[in-house]
C-alpha cells in the first residue's frame, strides 16, 4: 500500500532479513552448499507521530505568517486554506514532480538543504500580480530574466519567516538559497529510500483556485533542526485575557482606609 494515500506514516524498522529462499534455484545438485547473504536496503526511518504533530504545527504557523505577508506585497486577499502533512521516500517524491516548478533549495549552514516548491500557477500570479497586472496565470512555459528575480526575492523573504516560526534557532546569516525554475533539481547526495517530509501550504488567491507552497525537508535536516529547537531555553509567558462580559461579573471586595487619627 502507497504512504502518498495518508498524510504521514509510520513504519517499524527492521533488522536485516535474509534472502527470500522461495526464490532460490537448484541448478546444480552437487552443491554441498549455499551461500545466503543478508539483505542491507536502507530501511525507511520516519518521524515519530508526536514529533510530526510538533512540525506540523509550527507550518501552520509558517502559513500564517506567509498568508500575511503576500495579502501585503499583492494587495489583495490570500486566505489560508490548509496545511497537509505526510512522509515518503524521496523515491516516491521524485516520481511524483512531473510538473514545472519554481524552487528554492535552503542551505541551513552545515545542517544540509530542504526545498521550498512554489507550484507554477502560483508563480505565474505573483509575477503578474507584482508586475502592475490582475494576477491571473497565462500559461506561460517559462519566466524571463526580470520575472525569475521577483520570484527569487519572494523566496528569500521567506527566509526570516521561515526562521521566525523555527524560534531563530539559525539566525539569517546561517540561510542562503540555491535558486532554480523548471523541472524539480535533485538531490544527488540524497538516497531515494530516505524518508522525505513534505508540509503544503494551500492557500486561495486571486483566481480562487488552491494554490500550494510547499516545504520538504530530507528527515536528518528535520530531526536536526528539532534537536536544536528543544535545545533553546524559551521563556514562558503568562497571557490570560478574560472576556469583558466575564470582566463584568468579577466582583472583588476592596477596602479603603482614608485616615486614621489618634484621640
Amino acid at each position: 500500500m502507497g504512504s502518498t494515500q495518508f498524510k504521514y506514516t509510520r513504519n517499524i524498522k527492521l533488522g536485516p532479513a535474509i534472502g527470500d529462499w522461495t526464490t532460490i534455484q537448484f541448478k546444480d545438485l552437487d552443491l554441498d552448499e549455499i551461500n545466503i547473504s543478508s539483505v542491507r536496503n536502507i530501511n525507511f526511518d520516519s518521524l515519530p507521530r508526536d514529533e510530526m504533530k510538533i512540525v506540523h504545527m509550527l507550518h501552520y504557523r509558517l502559513a500564517e505568517l506567509i498568508t500575511k505577508k503576500l495579502s501585503n506585497d499583492l494587495t489583495a486577499k490570500v486566505e489560508l486554506h490548509s496545511v497537509e502533512a505526510k512522509q515518503m521516500r524521496y523515491g516516491e517524491f521524485l516520481d511524483s514532480q512531473q510538473e514545472q516548478i519554481v524552487q528554492s533549495k535552503y542551505l541551513l549552514n552545515d545542517l544540509g538543504k530542504m526545498d521550498v516548491i512554489l507550484d507554477w500557477a502560483l508563480s505565474e500570479m505573483l509575477v503578474d500580480r507584482l508586475l502592475g497586472g490582475q494576477g491571473v496565470p497565462d500559461g506561460r512555459e517559462k519566466f524571463g530574466e526580470i520575472e525569475l528575480k521577483i520570484l527569487k526575492t519572494q523566496l528569500e523573504e521567506i527566509i526570516p519567516l521561515f526562521n521566525d516560526s523555527w524560534g531563530n534557532i539559525l539566525g539569517d546569516q546561517n540561510v542562503s538559497d540555491e535558486f532554480s525554475s523548471g523541472t524539480y533539481a535533485q538531490d544527488k547526495k540524497l538516497s531515494y529510500r530516505e524518508a522525505y517530509v513534505l508540509f503544503s501550504l494551500n492557500f486561495y488567491f486571486i483566481d480562487q483556485n488552491l494554490h500550494t507552497i510547499t516545504f520538504a525537508y530530507p528527515n536528518s535536516v528535520l530531526k536536526h533542526l528539532l534537536k536544536l529547537k528543544k535545545s533553546k531555553v524559551t521563556p514562558t509567558k503568562r497571557r490570560i485575557k478574560l472576556n469583558p462580559e466575564t470582566e463584568k461579573r468579577i466582583n472583588i471586595p476592596v477596602k479603603a482606609l482614608i485616615g486614621d487619627a489618634d484621640r
